[in-house]
């Protein structure tokens, strides 16, 4: 591998779209960059309580790709790996797989994960002047919609309100706190609890989370609650979802910003405890002004949230502009779904890839790395092998990179990918899997700079297709070969035999000789009468065994019908080989038959006939061998009489 130039701290986290995790990513960007490190980050591309549980599990395939020594340190994000109250199986493998192979620095953000250390900010600010927001709109009856009752950071929200709240002389009573769960049945539950007149609808309530927020808004306003007139609600976090709700949710940003900054300075002490550490400023906390307050929408945040959902039907694609910046509707109008599954072979499917890598710029480099079996493997559901092939790799300049069957181009995938860590400036590398539901097929890397754009919408949708596209191809693969191949033995059928023969014929070379031996079972009626048939065909699937055993380079075996079998080769083939391969043949089953152990001894007769390849027809080389074999067989039989 090729030497790196700075240190690569890993970011183990999920759903890298939300709000959470952008501004995580903005915050290591800030500190990585005056570094000069760079970022590899892993990530599940769909929540961590995603309803599509097969589909999740080949997300999450790619949190087995870490290699840890290769890694200078990691920061791990718990909250997204739970979010949703998604179950801890995931969070307990990537914990234990840190704790049996991770001998480098690991830090937490926000939340304990297993006794590694926890970069958190106090909240308790942020909510003192969120409530201070609704107090100034003259609300003086105002509940707190909490996480979890005891939960360090439900709790430390919480304070910030009761200061504010004690600040001004007003009342927190039991009922002016309501404990959730950060998510969105936590604010439904609180509203129906309203709606059903268990609790009196306060003049406003502040929520420790939008999702939430957005729970309460969204079943106050299906009971025919007026928000923000009756009740005023604010959230917390910034999230897309908050801001293009029907009714947008008004909401401040998190410091998660300034945690990851935080933590990067962490890691740097325990990385290079002689560097530097470089202070940063904190701004002010920022509001997103929506329609649950009183206040004047914010439109210029909310229109970069709509833009980033946007679904053009027609576009101007004669724009200098369009480049870089492709919504959802630019993916889905390309066509780019249908040109990847219409593929009629792996290259073209690959080349497609290639050609609509356009949809995800601004971006360095990227690469689709499979494993080399793929197509065929039928047993691998978890975890990648030592060896990975590179399918597609490619920049944003005109014609760079290259597509290929993946075999051609392999690597170690402990790298996680060749020369990571080379370039001349700090970038950050996204490494996702390649999955169908739970079928792993390998895993992609897109490699930006610190000013592009964080992973989206778009590139999440373009993985999809390529996803369904190599399912496709994997479909048609074992399509052809049941089509080609006899199931029974594994050789080639009639159809196979006539595909592949054409082209070797085809390919043949000057003075190449078209090599044909028919080789046919003896006393395989005998077998099948005195011992069954299911003897008989342990007996024709031992043979073909033996068959590819002593097949030249390049020859094909072909089972044409019964205990009947065609060897079929172009090259520089002699009496002389083929005589010498008639004897390894029968050395072969000889042994093959002491060790089946069966009452029965296996043997086959063979001829072949050689012709200029040039010249040569199929048909008339498999009648010469045909015959050559039948006098093969009559002689042998009037042997054994005799």
């Amino acid at each position: 591998m090729k030497d790196r130039k700075r240190k690569l701290i890993g970011l183990i986290t999920s759903n890298p779209e939300a709000a959470h995790c952008r501004r995580i990513l903005k915050g290591m960007f800030q500190r990585c960059k005056l570094y000069d490190y760079d970022i590899a980050v892993f990530a599940s591309m769909v929540t961590a309580c995603s309803f599509y549980k097969n589909y999740l599990s080949g997300e999450e395939n790619i949190y087995e790709l870490i290699n840890f020594d290769i890694l200078d340190g990691v920061i791990v994000d718990p909250l997204l790996l739970r979010e949703g109250n998604a179950p801890d199986r995931l969070e307990k493998h990537i914990l234990a797989d840190l704790k049996k192979k991770c001998r480098k620095p690991v830090i937490a953000l926000v939340e304990p994960f297993g006794d590694y250390p926890v970069v958190n900010l106090s909240q308790s600010d942020d909510f003192y002047w969120i409530t201070r927001h609704a107090i100034d709109h003259g609300c003086k009856d105002i509940m707190f919609l909490s996480g979890p009752k005891g939960h360090a950071i439900a709790e430390d929200r919480l304070s910030g309100f009761l200061r504010a709240m004690q600040a001004e002389g007003l009342p927190v009573t039991e009922d002016s706190i309501y404990y959730g769960d950060f998510w969105y049945p936590g604010g439904a539950a609180l509203a129906d609890e309203f709606l059903s007149g268990k609790r009196k609808l306060p003049q406003a309530v502040v929520s420790a989370s939008d999702h939430m927020a957005i729970g309460l808004v969204n079943r106050l306003s299906e009971g025919g609650v007026k928000i923000p007139e009756q009740v005023m609600v604010t959230g917390y976090d910034a999230t897309q979802e908050a801001q293009i709700n029907p009714i947008p949710v008004t909401t401040f940003d998190s410091n998660d910003e300034y945690i990851a900054m935080e933590a990067v300075n962490w890691l740097r002490a325990m990385m290079e405890p002689e560097a530097e550490i470089i202070p940063y400023d904190v701004k002010k906390l920022r509001i997103h002004t929506g329609l649950t307050c009183p206040c004047k929408m914010e439109v210029s945040s909310f229109i970069g949230r709509f833009r980033d959902s946007l679904y053009y039907l027609n576009r101007d694609y004669g724009s200098n502009g369009l480049i870089g910046s492709m919504d959802i509707g630019a993916l889905l109008e390309g066509y780019v779904s249908e040109r990847l599954s219409g593929s009629r072979s792996v290259e073209e499917c690959f080349l497609a890839v290639y050609s609509s890598t356009y949809y995800i710029r601004p971006f360095r480099q990227y690469w689709l790395c499979l494993y080399p079996d793929w197509l065929t493997n039928e047993e691998i559901r978890h975890g990648f092998p030592q060896e990975m092939g590179i399918a597609v790799y490619t920049t944003p300049k005109e014609h760079t990179g290259f597509y290929k069957p993946c075999e051609e181009i392999r690597f170690d995938r402990r790298e996680l990918i060749p020369g990571i860590g080379s370039d001349d400036e700090p970038t950050v590398y996204y490494f996702s899997s390649v999955h169908f539901n739970d079928r792993p097929y390998g895993y992609a890397v897109l490699q930006c700079g610190f000013d592009c754009p964080v992973i989206s919408l778009v590139y999440r949708n373009w993985l999809r297709y390529i996803n369904n596209a190599l399912e496709m191809m994997r479909i048609q693969h074992s399509l052809l070969n049941m089509s080609m191949y006899d199931k029974m033995t594994g050789a080639l059928n009639r159809r196979g035999m006539e595909e592949i023969s054409t082209g070797m014929l085809s390919a043949a070379k000057p003075g190449d000789i078209l090599a044909v031996t028919v080789v046919d079972m003896d006393r395989l009626k005998y077998i099948n009468d005195v011992y069954g048939h299911a003897d008989g065909d342990v007996a024709i699937t031992a043979l073909a065994g033996v068959l590819r055993e002593v097949a030249f380079p390049g020859e094909i075996c072909v089972r044409a019908g019964g205990d009947e079998f065609y060897m079929i080769g172009v090259g520089k083939f002699t009496e002389e080989n083929l005589r010498s391969r008639a004897e390894r043949m029968h050395e072969r089953l000889e042994k093959r038959s002491a060790e089946l152990a069966r009452p029965y001894r296996l043997s086959a007769s063979m001829g072949s006939s050689l012709f200029p390849a040039e010249q040569a027809r199929l048909d008339s080389a498999i009648t010469a061998a045909d015959r050559a074999m039948y006098e093969e067989k009559v002689r042998r039989h009037m042997e054994r009489k005799t």
